[in-house]
């Protein structure tokens, strides 16, 4: 049919990485002639967004960035941090020091640790934000490697970055 782009739905729900990974595969390979975008629908950890790409998806949407944010985790280079943990309650840091977000300019993890055990309002908003902000970072890294030619090449620094450890798995930082 004529539309402009191809919709891609019904994943990222209970499937396993691999039976998300086959599926993507085996769509994309089937499209391999058509010019049109591929969308994504419900996918957005970085890692899971770098897979995609790296198979052939052009588009996505998801909530996770801020599902994962209401429950304390936000997203940094190389991993994650959890901001109910109690090392967080005297950290003077901001959760990333490079990053342009609210969040990281204004305020420390301790701050942010205390609005979390407080169920203040702001905290949701504001580990929202910033896992918002790493995540659209994250996607002009990758877009920048695309438009040089350099995206596989780049994979690993792109891997890492995203929080990919040995045996495929998201690292939580210690940091």
């Amino acid at each position: 049919m004529a539309f402009d782009g191809i919709c891609l739905g019904g994943l990222a729900g209970d499937e396993t990485a691999a039976q998300r990974e086959a599926t993507i595969e085996l769509t994309v390979g089937r499209l391999a002639a058509d010019p049109r975008p591929r969308y994504l629908m419900g996918l957005g950890s970085p890692l899971d967004l770098l897979e995609a790409v790296h198979r052939g998806i052009d588009l996505f949407d998801s909530v996770l960035p801020a599902r994962v944010a209401r429950n304390g985790t936000l997203w940094i280079p190389g991993g994650k941090l959890n901001m109910r943990n109690s090392r967080f309650l005297d950290d003077p840091e901001p959760v990333q020091a490079d990053c342009p977000c609210p969040l990281c300019r204004r305020f420390s993890r301790a701050y942010l640790s205390h609005l979390f055990r407080a169920s203040e309002l702001l905290a949701y908003r504001l580990a929202t934000c910033h896992n918002l902000t790493f995540t659209l970072d994250f996607m002009v890294r990758i877009r920048t490697a695309l438009r040089a030619g350099t995206f596989h090449s780049s994979l690993p620094e792109l891997r890492s970055r995203a929080g990919r450890v040995s045996g495929g798995e998201e690292a939580e930082k210690s940091a």
